[in-house]
Order: C-alpha cells, then structure tokens, then sequence
C-alpha cells in the first residue's frame, strides 16, 4: 500500500479549517479518518486518502488552491527530526542528496532526484503507480515544500517552480510560490542556478515557528497528555484538565470546536497502540489489555472487534501470516 507521511500538513489542514470556520475532526471524519491525525505528529496514512482529503478541501471551501493555503500555515521546523537532519547539513548540495533519500523512504511512491545541466540545476519530483484522483494538488503542494527547503541556503538565487498541469489562477500560485511558475512542463521540479549548490544551509528562513495558539494548542496538549499516560493508565476528562491547568468544561469546548470530544480521542489512540502492540511485540492480549486501560481481556477484545471487524487474536494471527 502507497502510503504518505502527512503528519505536519494534516495540522495544517487543520489550521486552515478552523480559520474557515469548519471543525476539522468532521471533515476528517467524512471520509473515515480518525481525528487523531490532526494532533498526532507519527501518523501514516494512505497516500489516496491524502489526494481525497486535498480534493475535500478544495470541493468543501471553494478553494482550488486549499492544499496550498493549509501547507501556508506552518513551517518546516515543525516536521521535527527530519527538519533537524536537513539543518545540519554542511551546504545545499549535501542537504539535496539527504533530502532524495528520506524521501525515498517515507513516501511510497513519490521520488526525488536532482539534475544538474551546466549553469542550471533541477530538483524533479516524481509521483509513480496509478492515482484515483488526480495528483496535482498534492504535486503543487510538495514543490512548494521543496522551495522552502531550497531557501534554508537562503533567498539570494532565483528559484523557477515548473508544473506539468496547466494553472487555475497564475498570479494566485505565484504569490503563494513567491517564484515564477511555468506550466505545461514535462517534468514536476524547481530550477535553480548550478552555483547555488554550494551555498551554506541557514536554519534563519525557519527560526520563527509558526506555533499552535488557542484551541489548536489545548488540543495538542490534550491528546500529548493522553498520550503520555495511556500506557500505563488509562486518563479521565478531569484528570487531564487538572494536569494541564485548564477549566474542565473550557477544555471540553476547545475540543468541540474542533469537532472532537475526550472520549474520542482516546478510542482513537487506543485503537493505534492496539495494532502496534498486536504487530510489533510479544504482549499477551491480557498484557494488551491492561497497558490500555481495560479491566480485562474480554472488554479490550469487544472493543477491538468493533473497530476492525475481528478479534485481536485474529488479527495478530493474519498479520504475522502477511509478514
């Protein structure tokens, strides 16, 4: 299965949905994602759901450029480690060739290669096998990452954005990209002078992060303390507000706003700990049980049966026959 790491842009999503007044947990929710994703920094999805998402976003708001508008809110800084390993690098080249190949491994299914012809240098996106959907969105929406990474060497060389798409409003992707854009191309890349490629990486285009405020923050702490506690307890509304020093009943509002309650949060949670225990470790379901808060074996299989159709033992049975 093509999966996409989505973690960071599905905050953005959310980000974008509050400003439009939508709570993002519903949108999520149409199409069978768990809210969770809005907060949880680890989460793969499949990469179709990423292009049905986008397309979500565009239908719902009105928005053709909709992915564009949410990958605005946030900075690369708060992709975490895999910002951190672009940083270090000694210069853009060396950033480049790191950045092809964390690519490579966490997205199924997309490639990034760099050419260098003379004076000119390409940095090509590729996105193989079929597509439900099509991918332009989410096309336009890596090249505008990659830009950014681009300018960690800083702003000084003049950056070409090339889409093999035809354009809905150029001067809107424009000033979005803050490069010229041509359309039309053979290939998905950004151009950019050869010289470039020695330019030390700057971490200053990313000092100032863009950081959660208001409801967004009260929900990332919520679902952080959840998940700091639910391996060894499974955490009450109340227990979590204390711990935070928040207003039970204002905390229960920040989390409607985003169209989420407690009690979803934390099913959704456990639902994820529940495969990874199941697939990743030698835990007896009783063992499973507990670290997941229930009183017993029977309740944390009910539960598990209604989330994915079949007890836990027979899932752990197929997945170790699927290797």
């Amino acid at each position: 299965m093509d999966v996409v790491h989505l973690a960071t842009s599905v905050h953005c999503v959310g980000r974008y949905l509050m400003e439009q007044g939508a709570p993002p947990c519903e949108i999520l929710r149409e199409i069978v994602l768990p809210p969770d994703l809005l907060f949880d920094s680890r989460a793969w999805i499949p990469r179709d759901e990423v292009f049905v998402l986008g397309h979500l976003l565009e239908e719902r708001l009105g928005d053709p450029l909709a992915v564009l508008h949410c990958l605005e809110r946030f900075s690369l800084s708060e992709y975490g480690n895999w910002y951190v390993q672009l940083a270090g690098k000694a210069d853009l080249y060396q950033m480049l060739r790191h950045l092809c190949l964390i690519v490579v491994r966490l997205e199924t299914g997309t490639r990034l290669s760099l050419h260098i012809h003379g004076k000119e240098c390409r940095l090509r996106a590729v996105m193989i096998g079929e597509f439900k959907q099509s991918p332009n969105s989410q096309i336009e929406g890596l090249l505008f990452n990659l830009s950014r990474a681009l300018q960690m060497a800083g702003d000084e060389f003049p950056i070409r954005v090339c889409l093999p798409h035809s354009a809905h409003d150029v001067t809107a992707l424009e000033q979005i990209y803050g490069h010229p854009v041509s359309f039309s191309c053979d290939h998905a890349e950004l151009a950019f002078p050869s010289e470039a490629l020695e330019l030390p990486i700057s971490k200053r285009q990313e000092d100032s992060l863009v950081t959660a405020q208001g409801t967004e923050f009260t929900c990332r702490e919520v679902y952080r303390v959840i998940q700091s506690t639910l391996d060894f307890d499974c955490p009450t509304a109340r227990q979590v507000s204390g711990e935070l020093s928040i207003n039970l009943r204002s905390m229960q509002r920040h989390l409607a706003a985003w169209g989420v309650s407690f009690e979803e949060m934390v099913d959704t949670y456990r639902q994820r700990l529940a495969l990874q225990y199941l697939t990743e470790q030698a835990d007896s379901v009783t063992d499973i049980a507990q670290r997941l808060g229930y009183s017993d074996a029977a309740h944390f299989t009910r539960a598990f049966r209604r989330w994915y159709g079949v007890p836990p033992t027979t899932y752990r049975r197929e997945s170790l026959q699927r290797g």
